[in-house]
């Protein structure tokens, strides 16, 4: 691993140190030539490259899955954070007395989508951060 590339990777490291990456993280300079590269496509050709575009779709999905040692069918493409966990609380058979352990640091959106399974009857449980740091032990009991 060279960690001067991956340095240059990331321009935002030249004027600062950047720790916020729960929100919208600096984008690594190769995310930013496939998204300039795409907004120049559809700003001059239109829709006329759909088909390629779904092709690079495929291509990242069957890369990320195979870095992960998945399936291309287990692997989705979602907005954000606060989305997936949307997903997956509103897509288990939840039963009236389960309940959903997070962490009281949670960032706000992402506590939402278990306590709005409250309707069903699912408890959302908090666990005490301890110094910025959710314990293990805590999170069994």
């Amino acid at each position: 691993m060279d960690l001067e590339n991956i340095r240059k990777e990331f321009p935002v490291m030249e004027e600062l140190i950047f720790f916020d990456h729960a929100r919208v993280a600096p984008l690594p300079e190769r995310v930013r030539k496939v998204v300039t590269g795409f907004v120049n496509d559809a700003t001059h050709y239109g829709t006329a490259h759909y088909e390629t575009w779904i092709g690079e779709i495929d291509k990242a999905r069957k890369s990320f899955a195979r870095l992960i040692n998945a399936g291309t069918d287990e692997v989705a493409f979602i907005k954000n954070t606060s989305e997936g966990l949307s997903i997956v609380a509103n897509g288990l058979d939840w039963k009236s007395g389960d309940n959903v352990v997070i962490p009281d640091i949670e960032f706000p959106a992402n506590v939402y989508p278990w306590w709005n399974l409250k309707r069903l009857g699912v408890e959302t449980r908090m666990v005490r951060a301890v110094e910025g740091r959710v314990l293990f032990d805590d999170l069994v009991r």
